[in-house]
């Protein structure tokens, strides 16, 4: 039975390390036990998971990028005021006071003057000063602005292809947890099922320990076996509650689930010659990255347009409670200019290196994308044939190991098998029933595998459309 433990292990420790990897991605919610299909659980990711809320976030601060590049060319306006304690006051006379003061002074009314030079002054100065004003400016022409307009909108589309793949990555992750449960269920029920013959195989040495046709060492081993089949059975319920956990994780659901077991996951339409082909047409993180490599370019004469001028129109209205010279309080103004920056210590030239550069590097992170794209492709249906070809080898072995257990149990049960060929047909059959769950899951992940590195699983983020 040690190498029915073995294989047991195995089949564990590679549906656990599936799911382990899915786990972080989820949020742990709380709700009652639940029917759900494979459908469900895709609308409660997209309702409870926080990587696709901050998905979206992503994208609105794409969105809100459009706005800040149309703010250089739409007006500004702003108001000011202002109390200004002064150390003193001062005042000048008017220019007719003035003349007024000459002319008292000529006649000899020093008190004329005097009054005059007192009550009619212009305040240049007051000891407590207040004023309010309001200015306002708009571009008329920068043409920098253009290219950083059509970057934003261009950027805006790039997140939204991006988010479309991230929550394509999580529906996959979700589907492949949920085949996982299900195909954990069926780990148990197998693990039961050796239980109930090791069971069958003790009664059976009993039995012929009692009449004299065999030894106690026969149900010692049968004793053994029974305890074997006990430990796997415990190993693939701990499994079926990690891969509950781990689903549950996922869609923000709390364990336990009751899952509706789906179809097996389709092979694509295509052939296979245009698979690679399909790929690069539909992957949306490539024409991210494609977009990309358009917003480096307009990048780069956004940099070339910063030696053209810049025209702009300001105004401004000023209220003061000291008149000035010109006896009025109010005042206003407008100016049209032009700004045509001539150097700026090679600043501009560093901006376009740089630039240059990042068109370089999106073009080889496009390209590098394409290829692995293709690469995954070629892989993932490699996997696929592979995974395929274990599992029709597992079902043939599965139904001969359970013909020759049927075969073995008739003979030991009337004297014509002995204990070792006994064990060894219980063995092997618990051996067969695991690989083949195991490998029955193999062969849905590695289809589902194969469509997510096509871009077919992008269809289903439409269930979370906001």
């Amino acid at each position: 039975m040690v190498a029915g433990t073995r294989i047991g292990l195995y089949g564990w420790t590679l549906l656990v390390s599936t799911l382990l990897w899915l786990a972080p991605l989820g949020l742990a919610g709380a709700t009652d036990t639940q029917a759900l299909t494979l459908d469900d659980a895709l609308k409660l990711a997209a309702a409870n998971n926080p990587d696709l809320k901050e998905i979206d976030e992503v994208v609105l601060r794409a969105e809100v990028g459009i706005q800040r590049a149309w703010s250089v060319l739409l007006p500004n306006l702003g108001a000011n005021a202002a109390i200004t304690r002064n150390d003193s006051e001062v005042k000048l006379p008017s220019d007719g006071d003035l003349a007024a003061l000459d002319a008292g002074c000529t006649a000899g009314d020093q008190a004329l003057c005097d009054e005059l030079a007192a009550t009619r002054q212009i305040v240049i100065q007051e000891r407590w000063m207040r004023s309010a004003g309001l200015t306002a400016s708009m571009t008329l022409l920068s043409p920098r602005s253009i290219p950083l307009i059509i970057n934003g909108h261009a950027s805006y589309q790039t997140a939204r292809r991006q988010a479309r793949h991230a929550r394509a990555e999580l529906f996959y992750a979700v589907a492949a947890a949920y085949y996982a449960v299900v195909q954990a269920e069926k780990l148990t029920a197998v693990a039961e099922k050796g239980l109930e013959r090791a069971d069958e195989y003790l009664k059976l040495a009993q039995n012929r320990f009692k009449v004299g046709a065999g030894i106690e060492v026969d149900v010692l081993r049968a004793k053994m076996e029974r305890a074997d089949a006990e430990k796997v059975r415990i190993q693939a319920h701990t499994g079926y509650q990690l891969a509950q956990q781990a689903l549950g994780f996922l869609i923000g659901v709390t364990p336990p689930l009751v899952l509706t077991p789906p179809a097996a996951p389709a092979l694509p339409e295509a052939q296979k010659k245009d698979w690679v082909k399909q790929a690069v047409e539909t992957r949306e993180d490539l024409r991210a990255a494609e977009q990309t490599i358009a917003i480096a370019e307009r990048s780069e004469l956004e940099a070339w347009l910063g030696f053209l001028p810049n025209t702009y129109v300001q105004g401004s209205y000023d209220w003061t409670s000291a008149s000035g010279f010109s006896g009025d309080e109010t005042s206003w103004r407008v100016m049209f200019v032009a700004e045509w920056p001539l150097f700026e210590g090679s600043r501009k030239i560093a901006d376009i290196r740089e630039r240059r550069s990042r068109i370089r590097s999106a073009r080889l992170a496009s390209r590098r994308l394409r290829d692995q794209i293709a690469n995954e492709v070629r892989e993932a249906w490699l996997k696929r044939e592979d995974a395929h070809s274990q599992l029709l080898a597992s079902r043939t072995k599965a139904e001969l190991a359970k013909e020759n257990y049927r075969l073995i149990k008739r003979q030991y049960g009337v004297g014509l098998a002995d204990n070792l060929s006994m064990l060894d047909a219980s063995t092997a059959l618990l051996q067969a029933e695991q690989s083949l769950a195991v490998d029955e899951l193999s062969e849905k992940l590695s289809v589902l595998t194969l469509r997510q590195r096509l871009g077919l699983y992008l269809q289903v983020e439409a269930n979370d459309e906001r």
